[in-house]
């Protein structure tokens, strides 16, 4: 499974090598994501400023979504950071979902492997957890995945969700933007 995560996220830093994609850089909290998939080719940025942010890609044919939600806080290290993911997301995801999300294990990575700055401004370790929203019934309304970074006085929250059928695509390019993110 790593080894496609690898090659998917590969062929998304090939993509944006190839000129298919512009770099974004987040001012606050530093972050440049030199690839992002073609929803997020006109991110829909809503409040940005030093203490919080967040851009959204724009409506998908598709239903996918990603959200990139920035706060200026110091996380501490260890069970703080995993409770922070448990709460926060389910705070950012759209009306009526948060109170049916399910999580999958919480789990670390590093981030910024494909990136050139991988060295010297990596994204360091990040907290990686996939998740269902689902309905009373039991049945998936949608499928997603969720990155929390912690670097220099901010935590940094980045999420996708699609319907079923789309969230393998969805995931795949979560992934590769995480592999290709560094500080600025």
């Amino acid at each position: 499974m790593r080894a496609l995560v690898v090659l998917l996220a590969g062929t998304a830093a090939l993509a944006w090598a190839a000129g298919e994609s512009q770099p974004y850089t987040l001012e606050y909290p530093g972050v440049v994501f030199e690839w992002l998939p073609s929803q997020l080719a006109s991110p829909v940025a809503g409040t940005l400023d030093e203490e919080s942010g967040s851009v959204a890609s724009p409506a998908t044919t598709d239903g996918s979504e990603y959200h990139f939600c920035y706060w200026k806080e110091d996380i501490p290290l260890g069970e703080a950071r995993e409770t922070w993911m448990e709460t926060r997301l389910p705070s950012v995801l759209p009306a009526g979902f948060g109170d049916h999300l399910q999580l999958g294990d919480l789990n670390w990575t590093e981030g910024s492997q494909l990136s050139e700055y991988r060295n010297s401004r990596s994204l360091g370790l990040v907290l990686m957890v996939n998740f269902n929203v689902i309905d009373e019934a039991g049945s998936v309304l949608g499928r997603g995945r969720a990155y929390g970074a912690f670097r220099e006085g901010y935590s940094l929250l980045l999420y996708c969700i699609a319907p079923t059928e789309a969230s393998f695509d969805a995931v795949a390019n979560l992934d590769g933007i995480i592999a290709t993110a560094h500080l600025e």
